[in-house]
């Protein structure tokens, strides 16, 4: 994971570098083919299936729900399965040596999202989630809490194939502030003034990022009528807010006004 231009990376995800075998999702008429190293339509007694698809190995779970930008992995091409000099009828009748012109078999990648948790309604795995249907997925942006990728492919020639050489997405979420509006006043208690968020920032999870404060939002306090030797720590960032007190010189609690802003990714749903 890695911040690019003022957005955060949560993941690449690429089916077709899984080690040590590529593709390991759930397969329905496709298989894995080692000598292609690519995903390819079943072959049975040498004719291709009409239809088939491949469901990624795993689903993207953000822990919450949030607007998430993707640009996906996608390369496909396609094969003559027996379109070899000896299965040719008539040499001299061939007017194209570069092989047959491939045009019966198609691909496409699809996306759905939940915005419930993979226990909803006692389930586990996401299997009692509240999916929606299945829909193109193109470089765009995405609502969801989890996110479900699978490839179908097609093909209305039983000696053409399609073979998926990369596929996969690469997820990020856009960099955003939240501020005060107007002077704020801290207050006198011992534990400090408590803010929160008007939308809770995307802060990691367990499997993006390694832990819920992975990616905390930068906080900036500007401080109005501090006295000489006053000071302020900001304390207890999280995902919805932060804590922020101010002391005299004798470490004694103050009441200051100040400004906060804060800079992180994504907007909670």
């Amino acid at each position: 994971l890695a911040e690019k231009n003022q957005t955060l990376i949560v993941k690449t995800q690429r089916e077709d570098q899984i080690s040590p075998t590529p593709f390991s999702g759930s397969k329905t008429n496709t298989v894995y083919d080692a000598s292609a190293d690519a995903l390819e339509l079943s072959v049975s007694s040498g004719y291709v299936s009409a239809t088939g698809s491949y469901t990624f190995a795993s689903v993207l779970d953000l822990g919450h729900t949030y607007a998430l930008d993707l640009t996906r992995y996608f390369v496909t091409r396609g094969n003559f399965e027996n379109d070899l000099i000896d299965n040719w009828p008539d040499v001299d009748a061939r007017t194209d040596w570069d092989g047959g012109v491939i045009d019966s078999v198609n691909a496409a990648l699809k996306i759905r999202t939940t915005t419930d948790g993979p226990t909803a309604g006692g389930g586990s795995n996401w299997s009692n989630a509240n999916w929606a249907s299945y829909t193109p997925c193109a470089n765009g942006t995405f609502s969801g809490r989890a996110f479900e990728f699978k490839t179908d492919l097609t093909s209305t020639s039983t000696d053409q194939n399609i073979l998926v050489d990369q596929l996969g997405y690469t997820a990020s979420l856009d960099q955003r502030t939240e501020q005060s509006v107007g002077l704020v006043a801290s207050g006198t208690s011992g534990s400090g003034k408590a803010l929160t968020f008007s939308n809770a920032f995307f802060t990691g999870t367990s499997s993006l990022g390694g832990g819920s404060s992975a990616y905390l939002p930068s906080i900036g306090i500007v401080a109005q009528n501090m006295a000489s030797g006053d000071y302020y720590n900001v304390t207890a960032v999280s995902s919805t807010g932060f804590t922020v007190i101010f002391k005299n010189s004798s470490n004694t609690v103050v009441d200051r006004n100040f400004y906060w802003t804060a800079v992180g990714y994504g907007r909670r749903a």
